[in-house]
C-alpha cells in the first residue's frame, strides 16, 4: 500500500465512511485546488475564490463525485446516495475569499448518505477520479463501524478499490424494515467489468487487492 508520506498535501483528499446497520454515510473532503480540477470554481478567473463561487460549483461537483466514485452494497450496484450538503471548513469561510496560493489548504466537505434498510453487510468502493485529479492523487479514508476500531485505507490509481466486510448478518434491521427489499434483476447483481482510470480492467466484485473482515 502506498505511503501517505509520498503524496504532496495538495494531492490528498480525505474520506470518512461511517457504517450503521441500515445506512452508509460518506464524507469527502477535497481542497479547492482539487475541486478546481473537477469543476470551474473561480468563475470570473480573478485568482480569488469566493464563498458564492463555491456554492455555485458544489452541485456540479457533487454530481461528478456520485458518477466517479463507484459503490456496491451487499453485491448490489449503488452509488454514494443522497447528497446532504457541503461545508467550507476554514475560519470565516462564509465571508473570506481564498487566493490561489491558499487553495490547496482550504477544504470543502461533501456529505452523502446511502440508506440500506435490508442491512449493510459489506461495502465496496472504487475510485475513477484519477484521470481528472491527477495520477499522484491519494484519498486517505477512514472506515468507522460501531464496536470496531477505525480502519484507515488509502485509495490510489494503483489501488483504486476496497471491500469492507462489516461482519453483520443483516438481521438487526429486520424489525425496522417491514417490507422486504424488492428483488433486483440478475444483471444488476452480476459482476460488471470496469475500466479504471489507471488503464487496467477490474471486476465490480474483485476482492483480491484490498479486503477487511470483522468476523
Amino acid at each position: 500500500m502506498p505511503s501517505m508520506a509520498r503524496a504532496h498535501p495538495s494531492d490528498v483528499s480525505e474520506m470518512r465512511v461511517k457504517l450503521t446497520h441500515e445506512t452508509v454515510e460518506f464524507r469527502l473532503s477535497l481542497n479547492l485546488l482539487t475541486l478546481s480540477r473537477i469543476v470551474v470554481v473561480d468563475a470570473d478567473h480573478n485568482q480569488r475564490i469566493t464563498p458564492q463561487e463555491i456554492a455555485k460549483a458544489v452541485p456540479t461537483a457533487a454530481a461528478w463525485l456520485k458518477k466517479k466514485i463507484l459503490v456496491s452494497v451487499n453485491e448490489t450496484e449503488s452509488d454514494l446516495g443522497d447528497f446532504k450538503g457541503y461545508e467550507n471548513v476554514w475560519p470565516k469561510s462564509a465571508t473570506q475569499e481564498v487566493t490561489d496560493q491558499e487553495a490547496s489548504q482550504r477544504y470543502v466537505d461533501f456529505n452523502f448518505v446511502r440508506p440500506w434498510p435490508a442491512g449493510v453487510l459489506e461495502v465496496w468502493t472504487g475510485f475513477q477520479i484519477f484521470a481528472q485529479v491527477g495520477d499522484q492523487h491519494t484519498v486517505h479514508a477512514i472506515y468507522q463501524q460501531q464496536g470496531q476500531p477505525d480502519l484507515p485505507v488509502e485509495f490510489t490509481q494503483q489501488e483504486p478499490e476496497y471491500l469492507y466486510d462489516t461482519g453483520w448478518d443483516g438481521r438487526a434491521a429486520a424489525t425496522q424494515s417491514p417490507k422486504p427489499a424488492k428483488p433486483l434483476p440478475w444483471g444488476a447483481i452480476c459482476s460488471i467489468a470496469l475500466v479504471m482510470a489507471g488503464g487496467f480492467v477490474i471486476g465490480r466484485r474483485q476482492k483480491a487487492k484490498q479486503r477487511h473482515h470483522h468476523r
